[in-house]
This record gives structure tokens, C-alpha cells and sequence, in this order.
């Protein structure tokens, strides 16, 4: 009896593995994926961008024109094997320099979910939004590891067959119109700040 019970158990549980996903026998897989970093960087209201490759950081705010620059990301999926069942994923990353007070006047570093096409480019500022104000990455100026779930959006990402997941940070207000530079810089994939705190997605799957 035991072992008809056991087998019937089993049975029940092999077609598991033929829909969304592994069989629940099978261990999660944890993923940690760096940025790409010639097409993440950030972008200006008038179309300038600037990719971490050359350099530079994950800046979002106003300068002191009172344009806004966002920060933008992208994760590359591709080490994900078609059909795994997404338990999990989360966007992380260090903020690691702060100038004036963007969070007292330009409120939350929120996030959109966005698609950026073959390549990160000055549209981006505002345009391939899928999805906007998907939630609040940062409400303080502490130099310190950020991090927002974004398991949906990576679901989406993968039914939709898109290769990336991209994300767009920016502060809540466009401008205190100060004349004045308001900023937050966060790491990027080459440690500039060098708090190790660089832009990743962890997601964790069964294949």
C-alpha cells in the first residue's frame, strides 16, 4: 500500500515538469545578472545619453539648466532557459553620491518598467514604456544598497519573448527649477562608487 501510495504521488507530479516550469523536485537556480553596461547609463530631457561603459555612473535628478536626467538598465535574460517558472527577482543596486537635496525636493526614486529596443539611446528618457511607476526604489539619501521586486516584469519580459529586461529610474518631480544641481549617482557594473553594490537582478527559477 505504501508503495502504491508513493508512486501514485510521483505520477501525479511528473506533468509538472512538461508545463511552466521544472518539476517540483527539481532545486532552484539563482541567478545574478549584471548590468550591460554599454546600454545602461543615463539620459537627458534633450536627448543626450551616456553609457557606464565609457565611465560613468546611474545618475537621476536636475542640473543646474533644471533639466532631469534619468538612469537607465538592462539585464540580459538569455541565461534563462525557456519555459523555467520565475519564483523570484529583484533589482538591486548601491547609491553611492549625493549632491543638494534631490530627496527633499524631487521626492522617490521611482522605477518604470521599459523596453529600449535593439539599443539604450536618448528616446529612452521617456519613450518604450511598458509599464510606469512600478515602485519606489529609494526614499532617502543613505549610501546604501537599494532594491525593488520586479518579478512580474520579468515574467512579462520573458512571455513576451523580449531578451532584456529594462528599467528606467528617475526621481517623482521633473525639477525644483532651483538653478541648482540635485543628484543621486548609483554604481555601476564597474564598481566607480566602490561599494561592490553594483546594478544586478537576482532572479531565482526552477529550469
Amino acid at each position: 500500500m505504501r508503495f502504491q501510495i508513493l508512486a501514485t504521488l510521483i505520477a501525479a507530479s511528473l506533468p509538472l515538469a512538461g508545463c511552466g516550469g521544472g518539476s517540483i523536485f527539481d532545486p532552484p537556480v539563482t541567478a545574478q545578472m549584471p548590468n550591460v553596461a554599454d546600454e545602461s547609463g543615463y539620459a537627458y530631457a534633450n536627448g543626450l545619453f551616456y553609457t557606464t561603459d565609457n565611465g560613468f555612473p546611474i545618475r537621476l535628478g536636475d542640473v543646474s539648466s533644471n533639466t532631469q536626467r534619468r538612469g537607465l538598465l538592462r539585464f540580459d535574460l538569455s541565461s534563462i532557459p525557456a519555459g523555467a517558472e520565475i519564483e523570484d527577482a529583484e533589482l538591486r543596486i548601491g547609491q553611492y553620491s549625493i549632491t543638494s537635496g534631490p530627496y527633499s525636493t524631487l521626492g522617490d526614486v521611482t522605477v518604470d518598467h521599459v523596453s529600449m529596443g535593439v539599443h539604450f539611446d536618448g528616446p529612452d528618457f521617456a519613450g518604450g514604456t511598458l509599464a510606469s511607476n512600478i515602485g519606489i526604489l529609494s526614499t532617502n539619501t543613505a549610501l546604501e544598497e537599494k532594491s525593488l521586486n520586479v518579478k512580474q516584469r520579468v515574467i512579462n519580459d520573458l512571455n513576451a519573448g523580449r531578451s532584456t529586461s529594462d528599467f528606467r529610474l528617475r526621481f517623482q518631480l521633473v525639477t525644483d527649477s532651483d538653478n541648482v544641481m540635485d543628484e543621486a549617482e548609483f554604481n555601476n557594473a564597474f564598481d566607480i562608487g566602490g561599494n561592490g553594490q553594483i546594478p544586478r537582478l537576482i532572479v531565482r527559477y526552477r529550469p
